[in-house]
């Protein structure tokens, strides 16, 4: 086949599977759901459950919903922003948002819970709820975190201080965000387990500061540096 003919199967293969993506991966994101009058003509709600690989409730968990951010682009890529809504699930696994953006979005749980997984997406109607919205949550391994405790040279804690884990390999790429807590502690998740990641103290001037390599799932202990 000449060159030519073989560019426009080519483009005319790639020009249907974008067409076929503009249509069919709206109707995959999108979760089952019931609506129901909400009673505020104003407002829009989200209800669902957090339940783990058994079917089982998981209560006590960070939920936390995204919302999209401004109009989607021309081949559908969207935007989401969230962790300003947050709710906690009940013994049975229930959570409840009652008064979310009307704008597309979706629930996740917070990793600091120690679990992870997300819903599929709803579009609230103002006046009514959205229930039944389901996520599989997922336990987290310790050995997905990068825990640590940050010390200044006279052995006090670093508070507030900012870091950065990330992972710079030719087929993994992966860079997170950690503040220490009052006493100096930090924790970080990350993609990959037992992964060997870079530390690097973020200060509000000048340039990182190196901390060392360390891996996930083993503890880290730094003195930083003047």
């Amino acid at each position: 086949m000449p060159l030519a003919r073989r560019r426009l199967l080519f483009l005319t293969i790639g020009a249907t599977l974008l067409l076929a993506a503009w249509f069919v991966l709206p109707r995959l994101r999108m979760a089952k759901v019931d609506f129901v009058p909400h009673g505020d003509p104003q407002r829009a709600a989200v209800a669902g459950r957090v339940l783990d690989g058994e079917g089982k409730p998981v209560g006590g968990v960070a939920v936390k919903w995204f919302a999209q951010q401004g109009d989607a682009s021309l081949l559908g890529f969207r935007t989401f922003r969230g962790g300003d809504l947050q709710a906690i699930t009940g013994a049975d696994g229930a959570f409840r948002f009652d008064s979310v953006p009307l704008a597309e979005g979706y629930a996740a749980l917070d990793p600091a819970s120690g679990y992870e997984g997300g819903s599929g997406h709803v579009l609230p109607q103002a006046g009514h709820a959205a229930e039944g919205l389901r996520i599989a949550a997922e336990p987290i391994g310790e050995d997905r975190w990068l825990r640590g405790r940050l010390l200044h040279r006279d052995g006090t804690p670093a508070a507030g201080v900012v870091v950065q884990v990330k992972v710079e390999r030719l087929l993994r790429s992966w860079q997170g965000i950690a503040r220490t807590d009052a006493e100096g502690r930090f924790a970080a998740m990350g993609p990959w387990a037992g992964v060997a990641v870079d530390l690097l103290l973020l200060p509000d001037q000048g340039e990182a500061k190196p901390l060392g390599t360390h891996r996930f799932g083993e503890p880290v202990q730094v003195t930083l540096p003047d």
